[in-house]
């Protein structure tokens, strides 16, 4: 594997789309080959790991993480029913970032931004220079589904996430888990809405049906773009085999497994997911 790269400075700013503003972080020489970072349901893209993860790649790139509506702060999630609705949302970021047929991105996707960045390669394959699905959903299985996500205790759904409990997101979804209701109802709001509103957002777009469109396993022939697709081996929310099934579908992709990592991999393993992606658009 190729060797990671110095770390550059990202900044957050509100950016304008059709459905209003978004939060967007950005980092980069924009001259540099662009790269777009999709989040996952649990928009982790403000983390100390997934900023890291993200300086890393701006080094060599121009790199882009826009949060979707209704996450972050992002606004118009009132005008985004479905997935297909937040593809041409991500398509009007593209094009107002400059991002056209002529300067196609290498488009990466975390889980719900894995699904969104396969839709985005099918749907439009000129619009994705290289594409990289990480624990994405978006397939149905049969015999292997996707573990619950909503109204879980946070303590149960960090254990499917994170195969480290000791990282700091996994031990406070942990400590949260282990209060009883009067010490839960002592938590401050603001603590807990970026997870809350997080999840609402998430469930307009993949609540039925669950996290998957049945119409893509007949369109990913569609994708022309090289494509590499990373799987926590212990990831208990989405089965590895949404990750293999992915890559039998896309024609000629790469498919890597991270012993060691779970579901959060941008969390857990930010420069295992970077040397892979470098070595990716490298080749």
């Amino acid at each position: 594997m190729s060797a990671i790269g110095s770390s550059t400075e990202l900044v957050t700013e509100r950016f304008p789309t059709a459905v209003g503003a978004v939060q967007l972080t950005r980092g980069g020489d924009p001259s540099r080959i662009p790269v777009v970072y999709l989040h996952s349901s649990g928009g982790e893209t403000g983390s100390n790991e997934v900023a890291e993860y993200l300086g890393h790649l701006a080094a060599d790139h121009a790199v882009y993480a826009p949060m979707l509506p209704g996450f972050a702060g992002s606004e118009g999630l009132d005008q985004i029913d479905d997935i297909e609705d937040a593809v041409y949302h991500t398509l009007d970021v593209f094009d107002r970032l400059g991002l056209g047929a002529n300067n196609p991105p290498h488009v990466a996707g975390m889980s719900l931004g894995g699904w969104l960045a396969a839709e985005l390669a099918w749907r439009h394959p000129e619009r994705v220079r290289s594409l990289t699905l990480i624990n994405a959903v978006g397939l149905y299985v049969p015999g292997s589904p996707m573990s619950e996500l909503f109204g879980r205790k946070f303590d149960e759904l960090a254990a499917e996430v994170f195969a480290d409990q000791t990282h700091p997101v996994a031990a406070g979804m942990n400590l949260l888990g282990s209060l009883g209701p009067k010490d839960i109802a002592a938590v401050p709001f603001e603590m807990v809405r970026p997870f809350l509103e997080s999840m609402a957002a998430a469930a307009k777009l993949g609540w039925n049906p669950y996290f998957h469109n049945p119409k893509m396993p007949r369109r990913l022939g569609r994708v022309t773009a090289p494509t590499l697709v990373i799987v926590g081996r212990k990831d208990g929310l989405v089965p590895n085999a949404v990750g293999e099934e992915y890559a039998r579908l896309i024609a000629g992709a790469r498919l890597e497994y991270v012993d060691e990592g779970s579901h959060m991999l941008t969390l857990e393993h930010p420069q295992v997911v970077t040397r892979l992606m470098n070595d990716h658009f490298g080749g």
